[in-house]
């Protein structure tokens, strides 16, 4: 996190002090060789983030942030979103949207039941798009009801879709998109318009049937392999990138004939690298080494006959004496495998719930390291 000490020009980003949301804007800031960091927040930023408030809030004498989120005029709060946002290089409404959702109460408060679903169709009628007054009545926050109010369709069918249905949005789709059947198709179409069309879906419907089915069908598709895992932690690799939300997942999805879209794709990634149980502890290089490894010994495995484990890993530092640091306390050595991982700094990897007998084999060594089997 940013010092506590005075700041300097190389603590801010011209990107995080500037209200900019059109695409214009971003053009702008593009042209004069700007970049910045879109999506997923990583660790790191949320820790500068929390930093950078709760030093706002100590330099004021106030204890509670909201105060200023929620109850300052924006007169009042004029500096604060850009002073919360040195140390980070991403779009100040992006910060303000991030603030919001972390400190409003009423985001968080869970699956709207039918009767509040009931109530949002009436209120919508009656105030429009005012979400603030919507969220205000039913204890929600205003993106929460906007959000809600964008899945909600009186006319959308739900469960199966029918042969026509599918029908309709591939040609509304192909014809919006200007290109003829088969081509694939991930972006460039406005699906709240190809909702209007179709009529029997909401936008989310058509946007998810889409991606994650019918273009993938219709453009002549494969199935995901085993295989298809390996190749995409290494196409990940070949990117370098330090942080997960740095990775560029319209790039990652091209020249696949097994990917239905950058966001199946995306959602692939999360299954994979769920097979590390504490894949959000450690290092984002260290996840990537220690998922090829698995995978090409798995592969290896099952080309001589031997059997898989597909039970979850754990990735552990050794400390000098050889013990596990993180490790889980309740995992005796007779009740856990150890895996040996060609790695930079000395580890234990266990499969959790398995049997040794199930440890993959010593693998030559790819990296030079100290490495150990522990067990």
């Amino acid at each position: 996190s940013l010092p506590s000490q005075e700041k300097t020009s190389d603590d801010v980003s011209p990107v995080s002090q500037a209200w900019f949301t059109t695409k214009e804007d971003k053009d702008t800031l593009a042209n004069k060789g700007h970049t910045w960091k879109q999506g997923m927040w990583s660790k790191e930023e949320v820790e500068i983030l929390m930093s950078n408030i709760a030093r706002y809030v100590k330099n004021r004498g106030m204890e509670d942030p909201a105060e200023i989120i929620f109850e300052m005029s924006k007169e009042e709060r004029k500096d604060f979103y850009r002073s919360v946002a040195w140390g980070l290089n991403r779009p100040l409404f992006a910060v303000y949207r991030r603030v919001l959702r972390m400190y409003d109460n009423s985001n968080h408060v869970g699956k709207y039941t039918h009767g509040e679903i009931e109530k949002l169709k009436t209120l919508r009628k009656k105030h429009g798009n005012d979400w603030a007054t919507i969220g205000a009545v039913l204890g929600r926050s205003a993106s929460s009801v906007k959000d809600r109010c964008r899945l909600m369709k009186d006319t959308c069918n739900t469960g199966k879709w029918s042969e026509e249905e599918e029908r309709r949005l591939a040609e509304v789709v192909y014809e919006m998109a200007g290109v003829s059947p088969g081509v694939a198709v991930t972006g460039g179409v406005s699906w709240a318009s190809v909702a209007e069309r179709v009529r029997s879906r909401s936008e989310k419907q058509c946007r998810s049937k889409w991606l994650n089915y019918l273009n993938w069908k219709h453009s002549g598709g494969t199935e995901w392999t085993k295989e298809d895992d390996l190749g995409l932690v290494r196409r990940i690799m070949e990117m370098q990138v330090e942080e997960e939300n740095e990775l560029r997942w319209e790039e990652l999805a091209g020249g696949w004939s097994s990917v239905r879209s950058p966001q199946w794709l995306r959602s692939k990634w999360w299954n994979i690298k769920r097979q590390v149980s504490n894949h959000k502890e450690i290092p984002f290089s260290l996840l990537l080494e220690v998922l090829q490894d698995l995978m090409e010994s798995s592969q290896a495995n099952a080309g001589t006959g031997s059997p898989a484990s597909s039970a979850a890993l754990r990735v552990a530092r050794l400390d000098e004496s050889g013990g596990a640091v993180g490790g889980d306390d309740g995992a005796s050595a007779s009740s856990v495998a150890a895996l040996q991982i060609p790695v930079q700094i000395p580890l234990q990897i266990t499969h959790l719930g398995g049997s040794a007998s199930h440890a993959p084999k010593r693998q030559k060594a790819t990296l030079a390291t100290t490495r150990c089997e522990c067990g």
